[in-house]
């Protein structure tokens, strides 16, 4: 990493509104460890995560694709994995989504949009469609079968889970071209850590560092589903501190 990318990314740390880190897990690949920055939608940062996307090698033409996207979010963030060959820029529509959920408009909707640039220099692009107060009753079952791809004790998840409902758990389905996959935000149901933690000790192909990592961090997301290049995957989402930020991208 050279001292003008080190510079960008120690500037956007200090003034990013929340982090997570999360470990991306497949049958065959390494696991994936990853960071998120995000930030409230102002010019400030939209520049900001510009200059650094440019930097880590983003094209001109992802950017801009990511720039049209930006009409009437309410946050920003930028993704990048540990190696930095993993570049992804989102845009979040969470105020919108709360406005149409107090009209009773339960219609799916784009919650978060998401641009990839990928080795061979294309773009994906991501639209994670939530599905608002899905009773978990419904997406349930998508849980116990992905746990059961990588021999997770699911008993151990749901205690864990306990206190997910209709209400405080977030679905959404993640759209783009031969990807199938899924994100469960249970944020609002304040997983306890230390069952988390029990949780993940059973899953086959699991990061020590992650264990380490979720025994003092909520967890925030889960997602899953297949990849046409990495097959099936599970991922795990945290909070994180800017701090850890820092250490993970050895700033």
């Amino acid at each position: 990493m050279d001292d003008l990318l080190r510079r960008e990314l120690r500037a956007l740390i200090t003034q990013a509104d929340g982090f997570d880190q999360s470990w991306s897990i497949t049958q065959e690949h390494p696991v994936e460890e990853r960071c998120l920055m995000f930030f409230d939608m102002n010019p400030r940062s939209v520049k900001g995560l510009e200059r650094a996307a440019q930097l880590l090698g983003m094209s001109n033409g992802v950017i801009s694709k990511w720039r049209s996207l930006l009409q009437g979010c309410d946050a920003i963030g930028l993704g990048l994995s540990k190696s930095l060959k993993s570049v992804r820029l989102y845009a979040q529509f969470w105020d919108q989504q709360i406005e149409r959920v107090l009209s009773e408009n339960l219609d799916p909707f784009a919650l978060y949009l998401g641009v990839k640039s990928l080795p061979d220099g294309s773009l994906r692009q991501d639209t994670y469609r939530c599905e608002p107060l899905l009773a978990r009753t419904v997406y349930w079952p998508e849980i116990e079968k992905a746990c059961a791809k990588f021999s997770m004790n699911i008993t151990d998840l749901e205690t864990a889970m306990s206190a997910l409902n209709d209400e405080n758990g977030v679905w959404t389905r993640i759209d783009n071209s031969g990807r199938d996959s899924w994100l469960l935000t249970v944020r609002k149901a304040e997983p306890e850590p230390a069952l988390v933690a029990q949780a993940l000790s059973s899953f086959k192909g699991h990061s020590p560092d992650m264990l380490a990592f979720c025994t003092r961090a909520p967890m925030l997301h889960i997602a899953a589903g297949e990849d046409p290049v990495k097959g099936d995957f599970i991922s795990f989402y945290f909070e994180a501190e800017a701090d850890d930020i820092i250490e993970f991208l050895e700033l």
